[in-house]
């Protein structure tokens, strides 16, 4: 994320204001305070002006820890540390945990070991958390779909094969989009309710029933959500709201057609894969004339097969970059610079490189990649 971003964010001030409010009358005096994904740490500012003893704030992209530092962050009891928060252990558990990075559904990748994380080692039992809940809302909807199909074939270079397994993988991607009103086909409905101070399931099934509000196609479902802050206030991201968050559309391959009235059952599945990013999607619209259904599955060019790269039984492959990669490992110890790495990688693998500055690039690109093989402070 871009410093354009962060400072994006600070002009949601109806989302903001919110937060704030809920952080002054949820905070006490003499807490300890963790920001998950603080960016510039705005919460956690606020939580030490609420009387906050401590605030750990815990982001992973460097730029926003870098901003936050600069704007001196830091200087007002907030520690701030850049590192994923799977990774972070700290002196004593949090009272009060701030989290709202729900993407625009509710459920994001990594979300399930990350909240699993914070549960369990960063916050006390019984901690405070802001929002203390998240609802799953989710509505029929004839959005206009813009997608390559068949019909293409005659001014692009592909059959009309290629391009009907190219639109069916799209139309099997829940994408991030902002919708309007118009473009509801029915009433909204509650599908689940997130509880964050308990564990996310590895599989959950939702569905409400709803009606058709008019005689329509409906291209897909959206879903968007609901936080709730401590103190009775909410912040519904519904379509038409002008939060930075968007609304997640779940397009069809084929439209249903609807009647005013008509009950459209609504089904919502995630499936967490065994790689803690894997997330899977599929999700059902359900009419008097039919069900229309997506999966992400259906969007993975290979299927299934590229799933496997996350089972524990899945045997990888060396790469031809193996010895490199261990020569690299070896020499970090702390106390070379990068041109004295460069140089045992280089004479330990010199078939594999042409000279030492392609050797120095190698190590420049596979440090800037690391997650824990280097740290910034000295």
């Amino acid at each position: 994320m871009s410093v354009e971003y962060y400072a994006f964010l600070l002009t949601d001030r109806l989302r903001i204001e919110s937060f704030l409010r809920s952080i002054a009358a949820t905070v006490k005096p003499g807490d300890r305070v963790l920001e998950v994904g603080c960016g510039i740490a705005t919460y956690g500012l606020a939580a030490v002006r609420a009387g906050a003893a401590c605030v750990d704030a815990i982001d992973f992209n460097p730029v926003a820890i870098a901003l936050a530092r600069e704007m001196g962050v830091e200087k007002q009891n907030v520690r701030l540390i850049e590192k994923r928060v799977e990774e972070v252990e700290l002196p004593e558990r949090a009272d009060v945990v701030l989290f709202e990075d729900f993407s625009c559904f509710g459920v994001a990748p990594g979300l399930r070991a990350l909240l699993a994380h914070v549960q369990g080692r960063l916050a006390r039992p019984g901690a405070r958390y802001i929002p203390s809940a998240v609802e799953l809302l989710a509505a029929p909807v004839d959005a206009p779909i813009d997608a390559v199909g068949p019909e293409d074939s005659a001014w692009l270079p592909f059959s009309d094969e290629a391009l009907s397994l190219l639109r069916k993988r799209f139309l099997n991607v829940p994408t991030s989009r902002r919708l309007e009103p118009t473009h509801l086909a029915g009433s909204a409905c509650v599908l689940h309710r997130l509880d964050l101070s308990e564990p996310l399931p590895k599989r959950s099934v939702h569905s409400a029933t709803t009606h058709a509000g008019r005689t329509t196609q409906a291209t897909g479902i959206a879903g968007w959500m609901r936080l709730e802050l401590p103190g009775g206030a909410s912040i519904e991201t519904a379509p038409g709201t002008k939060f930075a968050w968007g609304q997640m559309f779940f397009p069809f391959e084929t439209p249903l057609p609807c009647r005013p009235g008509e009950p459209l059952e609504i089904s919502v599945e995630t499936i967490w894969g065994p790689d803690s990013k894997a997330l899977l999607w599929r999700w059902r619209l359900h009419g008097a004339t039919g069900a229309r259904e997506g999966c992400t599955l259906n969007s993975l060019p290979g299927g299934a097969a590229l799933l496997r790269r996350g089972s524990p039984e899945f045997v990888p492959r060396p790469s031809s970059r193996k010895e490199a990669v261990a020569a690299l490992c070896q020499a970090v110890d702390g106390t070379r610079n990068l041109s004295e790495i460069a140089r045992i990688v280089y004479n330990k693998c010199t078939p594999r490189f042409s000279s030492e500055l392609e050797a120095l690039d190698f190590v420049l690109d596979a440090l800037s990649c690391s997650t824990g093989l280097i740290e910034d402070r000295p």
